[in-house]
C-alpha cells in the first residue's frame, strides 16, 4: 500500500467490526503504525461510520 493511501482510524474501525481477524492479524497493526507514523494525530480522524 501506498504511505499517501494509508487509511486514518475510522477505516481500522470499521474493519474491525466487520471483520475482527483481519483488523487484529499483524500485517493491518503493522499497516496501522505506519499510518500513524505517517498521519500523526491526524490519524485519529474521529469519523464515526454508519452502524
Amino acid at each position: 500500500m501506498d504511505n499517501q493511501t494509508l487509511p486514518v482510524f475510522s477505516e481500522y474501525q470499521s474493519l474491525r467490526r466487520t471483520n475482527p481477524n483481519a483488523y487484529w492479524s499483524t500485517k493491518t497493526q503493522t499497516e496501522m503504525t505506519r499510518a500513524y507514523k505517517l498521519h500523526g494525530p491526524s490519524f485519529f480522524d474521529l469519523r464515526t461510520s454508519p452502524k
